[in-house]
């Protein structure tokens, strides 16, 4: 079974929002071991989603954003392997990643141990999260999974 995973470091969503994720989840039938939310606002806004790789090593994880509406059982979004969505609507210009929904297993803590060297400058140079997944996803394969380690260079 699958733990699931919540950032709840705003005003922007109150508690009702977290409580909501519960509720649809119990009422879709999906199975899960516990409900683990970070609260600790460490950085602006999306960024904080980061804290998740630093916290979760083990799995296997779904992470949920708040704003997700779940109206069927959601255990076969797990993977293995760090999955996020495909964003369809975005332009080209932008990264094909999504970051509302993400499953993983295992220990994905490079994301967050190479951006809480430099936050701030990581802030600024990057859009959002998902677009340092997209740069890390294009160097690894091309220069394999050791290369996780020179990301966001």
């Amino acid at each position: 079974m699958i733990d699931i995973l919540l950032v709840n470091t705003e005003d922007k969503y109150p508690q009702i929002y977290t409580d909501n994720i519960i509720y649809m989840l119990d009422r879709t039938g999906t199975k899960y071991n516990n409900v683990h939310i970070i609260t600790d606002e460490q950085y602006d806004g999306v960024w904080n989603k980061l804290q998740l790789f630093r916290d979760f090593k083990k799995g296997p994880y779904l992470y949920l954003d708040l704003d997700v509406c779940l109206t069927k059982n959601v255990e076969h979004l797990q993977r293995k392997e760090f999955t996020l969505l495909t964003a369809w609507w975005r332009t080209k210009h932008h990264t094909p990643l999504n970051s509302s929904i993400m499953s993983w297993e295992g220990d994905y803590s490079f994301y967050y141990n190479i951006f809480a060297t430099k936050p701030d400058y990581y802030m600024i140079k990057y859009k959002g999260i998902v677009t340092i997944f997209n740069q890390a996803y294009e160097k690894m394969r091309e220069h394999g999974p050791w290369s996780k380690y020179m990301l966001f260079e």
